[in-house]
C-alpha cells in the first residue's frame, strides 16, 4: 500500500515538474516574442524618424532653392532693366556726331533729334557749368531732368512735367548711363547726357518710349 502511494506521489510530482517546465518554456517564448516585438518597434521608430528628417531636409532644400531662384529672377530682372551690358567706368565729354542738340535757352529744356550712330559710349555735354563739388558714383543726388528718345526727340519723362520739383535718387540705383554720366561732373552743372541703348533700358524694344538710344537733360542741385 505504501509502495503504491509512493509511486502515485512520484507520478504527481513528475507531472507537476512537466507542467512547471512547460510553463517556463512558455514564459521564455513570450519573453522572446516581446523582445523581438520591441526590437521591431524600435527599428520602425528609427525608420520613421529618418524618413521625417529626410522630408524636412528636402523641404528646407526646396525652400532654399526656391528662394535662390527668386533671387536669381530678381537679379535677372534688375540686370536686364537697370544694369544691362558691359559696365562703363566713365563718360566721354562732348556731343556724339549727329546726335542732335539740347537747348536750355527757355525755362523748359528742349531737344532736337539728329541722326546719331551709336558708338557704345556715354557722352556728356556740359551746357552750363556749376560751382559745386564733384559728384561721385556712390552719392545720392537731387536733380531736375528731362528724357527724350534720341531717334525722334519725343519726351517720355521729366520733373518739369511733374510739378517742377527735383527728385532724389542714389546714383547706384539708376541706369548706368545716369550713374556714369553724372559721376565726375559737378553740383550745379546743367548736362546733356547721350546714352546708348545698352546703358539705358536695354530690355525695352525700340518701339517702347524708353527703348533705343536716349538723351537726358540733367541738373544736379545737390549731392550727399
Amino acid at each position: 500500500m505504501a509502495k503504491k502511494k509512493a509511486v502515485k506521489t512520484a507520478a504527481i510530482e513528475l507531472e507537476n515538474l512537466r507542467k512547471f517546465e512547460a510553463a517556463q518554456k512558455k514564459k521564455a517564448r513570450t519573453r522572446n516574442v516581446i523582445t523581438v516585438a520591441g526590437c521591431l518597434v524600435a527599428a520602425f521608430a528609427v525608420v520613421v524618424t529618418f524618413a521625417l528628417v529626410s522630408v524636412n531636409i528636402a523641404g528646407n532644400n526646396t525652400a532654399s532653392t526656391d528662394t535662390d531662384a527668386n533671387k536669381t529672377d530678381e537679379t535677372k530682372q534688375d540686370t536686364g532693366t537697370v544694369t544691362p551690358g558691359p559696365t562703363p567706368t566713365t563718360h566721354v565729354a562732348g556731343v556724339p556726331d549727329g546726335a542732335g542738340t539740347v537747348d536750355i535757352s527757355s525755362a523748359t529744356p528742349t531737344f532736337t533729334a539728329g541722326d546719331w550712330s551709336n558708338d557704345g559710349k556715354i557722352h556728356v555735354q556740359v551746357l552750363e557749368a556749376g560751382s559745386g563739388p564733384e559728384i561721385t558714383a556712390n552719392e545720392t543726388v537731387n536733380a531736375h531732368y528731362l528724357g527724350w528718345k534720341a531717334s525722334d526727340g519725343k519726351e517720355f519723362d521729366g520733373t518739369f512735367s511733374r510739378g517742377g520739383q527735383p527728385i532724389e535718387f542714389p546714383l547706384s540705383g539708376v541706369i548706368p548711363g545716369w550713374t556714369y554720366g553724372i559721376a565726375g561732373t559737378h553740383v550745379g552743372d546743367k548736362l546733356a547726357i547721350y546714352i546708348p541703348h545698352e546703358y539705358g533700358y536695354a530690355t525695352k524694344p525700340a518701339s517702347d518710349p524708353t527703348g533705343g538710344d536716349l538723351v537726358f537733360y540733367v541738373n544736379v542741385v545737390s549731392a550727399k
